[in-house]
């Protein structure tokens, strides 16, 4: 019997010690999740270096402030929407602008900081900032700049009967006179299905105006509502007669094909491929982003220059095609707020475009790259830029694929 009464006690100390443990490890956990997200700093939809360079800066700043943060990338093959309560848990994210910087904004971000910081910005960099609806607060700030443009070897264009890249004109009379040389003149990474998508509405924007890029992207919204997205009804809407947004562009691609400007594989070429044209010294005029020029070795990029797309328009209307990094502060915090403000000063300015590759977004950060400060003052001149057709609204993987098998089906004539 006794031995009975001695079980059951034992039994009863060991549910009440497993109890205690589990109630302890639980105050233990939350605690550590506290710990982890009390400052938290999200990212989505950003590359792996730039965020290890922004993430320096955060660092950096944390010191002064005797702050600590803690960092969390989100998945950017998923949707930001689908992942809004786990970005809930930071205090700021940074993502690039198109439907990113919107879920940021009109989802996750009950916070903003003061708006005086824009008066750092340059002009058009000012028309980014997006503010609260009293224009008190700013919701999200542009930080850094990518850009499209045109990269033309300057040594050559000397010796053709073209005195200098200023219209869409020039840019054929160049490829033209370049045709007894070179196999291919033009190039473009269109294997990316990305950039094919950006760069067409870029060029239909410089040739059409903004409205045209307007209307790629409503057409773009209302078929990305569908899960699965009926790709040619959608190609036929951008493309199919003169009306259509990506018409005038789709139309440039077709002529240069057929004037053998650009490779017959032109939608094989890659970023490397790209590269190795210009080691082989078989191209004299590419279009790329201002971070993907960047990346090439300067040897390589010597005797090349760069140039925004050329426009019919008055700089005032003009809205290039330049990518944005944003900070959005996603609750009103005076040590986030000083992050922010760090973010726009003329120093970090300066660190961070010449680590990342990106242009400045301020009026008097000092930039020794001349590609990086031509395109800070080639926005600074226009209207706000245009976040690029591929971000303005999420795509999967799966379906920018079918997108761009469509468009490329179209500009073959298949």
């Amino acid at each position: 019997m006794n031995f009975f009464r001695i079980f059951r006690r034992k039994k009863y100390c060991f549910a009440a010690l497993a109890i205690v443990l589990l109630i302890a490890s639980s105050l233990l956990f939350l605690l550590h999740v506290r710990f982890h997200t009390s400052n938290l700093i999200a990212f989505y939809g950003i590359e792996r270096n730039d965020v290890l360079e922004i993430q320096k800066i955060i660092k950096s700043e944390g010191e002064k402030l005797n702050a600590r943060y803690n960092f969390l990338t989100l998945d950017s093959s998923k949707n930001l929407s689908l992942q809004k309560y786990i970005a809930k848990n930071a205090k700021l994210i940074f993502v690039p602008s198109g439907f990113a910087l919107e879920t940021a904004v009109n989802e996750i971000s009950c916070g903003g900081t003061d708006a005086s910081l824009a008066q750092k910005l340059t002009p058009s960099m000012k028309k980014a900032v997006v503010y609260n609806d009293s224009q008190k607060k700013i919701k999200a700030l542009p930080v850094l700049a990518d850009f499209i443009q045109i990269e033309y070897d300057g040594e050559l264009l000397s010796k053709a009967n073209v005195s200098s890249i200023s219209s869409w004109k020039d840019v054929e009379s160049f490829a033209s006179s370049q045709k007894k040389s070179l196999k291919n003149p033009i190039s473009f990474a269109a294997h990316d299905n990305a950039f094919l998508l950006d760069l067409l509405g870029a060029i239909a924007s410089s040739i059409d105006g903004k409205d045209s890029y307007v209307r790629a992207c409503e057409i773009l919204k209302k078929y990305g509502q569908s899960e699965v997205i009926d790709a040619a009804k959608l190609v036929a809407e951008l493309t199919e007669n003169a009306t259509c947004p990506l018409f005038s562009s789709c139309r440039f691609l077709k002529k240069w094909l057929s004037e053998k400007y650009v490779a017959k594989n032109l939608f094989g070429i890659t970023f490397e491929k790209e590269k190795e044209l210009l080691e082989q010294k078989e191209v004299s005029l590419i279009i790329s982003t201002l971070k993907n020029r960047k990346k090439m070795d300067s040897k390589l990029t010597g005797t090349f220059s760069s140039i925004y797309l050329p426009s019919q328009f008055t700089a005032e209307k003009t809205c290039f095609t330049a990518p944005l990094i944003y900070a959005v502060p996603l609750k009103n915090d005076s040590k986030i707020s000083r992050l922010m403000e760090a973010f726009v000063s003329d120093k970090n300015q300066e660190i961070l475009v010449s680590a990342t590759g990106f242009a400045p977004v301020t009026k008097d950060a000092k930039v020794s790259d001349l590609a990086a400060d031509d395109v800070r003052y080639w926005l600074s001149q226009t209207s706000c830029p245009n976040a690029g057709l591929s971000r303005e609204i999420y795509l999967s993987e799966e379906n920018l694929e079918k997108i761009s098998v469509e468009i490329k089906k179209y500009i073959n004539g298949k």
